[in-house]
This record gives C-alpha cells, sequence and structure tokens, in this order.
C-alpha cells in the first residue's frame, strides 16, 4: 500500500463567519458564498487528485504537481490552493493552524 503525504487545502469555504446569534459556517445548507473563479480553480484541482487516486491508487497525473509518497522518514505537505506547492515540512503557522482546529473539532490526540 502507498501512503501519500497530508494536505492543507486552503478554501474559503472552510472558514467561518461570526452571525449576530452564532457562527455560520459556510458548509451550512442554509448559507452559501458566491464562489470566485479561484475557488472552482482549487475544486477541480482537489477533483483530479481524487479522481486519480480512485483509479489508481495514485493521486498524480497530468497537470497536476506531483504529491510524493509519504514514509517513516518523510511526510511531505501539499498545499492545494491556485498554486499548489510542495512542503518537506509543516510551518509553524500551519502546526498552529492544525492544533487549534484538532482541539476545536475534538480530533487532539
Amino acid at each position: 500500500m502507498v501512503m501519500f503525504s497530508g494536505i492543507i487545502i486552503s478554501l474559503d469555504l472552510c472558514h467561518e463567519v461570526p452571525s449576530q446569534t452564532r457562527t455560520i459556517s459556510y458548509l451550512d445548507a442554509s448559507w452559501q458564498p458566491a464562489w470566485e473563479v479561484y475557488d472552482y480553480m482549487v475544486a477541480e484541482t482537489i477533483s483530479d487528485y481524487w479522481t486519480n487516486f480512485a483509479r489508481n491508487s495514485d493521486p498524480n497525473g497530468k497537470g497536476l504537481v506531483e504529491w510524493p509518497a509519504a514514509d517513516a522518514e518523510n511526510q511531505p505537505y501539499q498545499y492545494i490552493d491556485v498554486v499548489t506547492t510542495t512542503f518537506d515540512e509543516l510551518t509553524t503557522f500551519d502546526q498552529m493552524a492544525m492544533e487549534y482546529y484538532a482541539i476545536r473539532y475534538g480530533l487532539a490526540k
């Protein structure tokens, strides 16, 4: 089995917007912001990676930034945005953000 690196997705859809009475998640079906061109670009990139992975057990494909396989020593991260980039390790900010969301959503170990 091939294991691929972690992923960081930059989508405005993952943010939250404060409301007068509660926080409204963009994933709340009762309210959706209008997508911009870059939202569709990122969604298409993610869809391409998932489709390739489902078909071939490998997310890589034509026109995509190579998503390196991970192993015990190397666990690079793919930052998917309008420009997709691969990093050898998370930045301090990304580590803090991941810890925050893990705690917030009860995913912390």
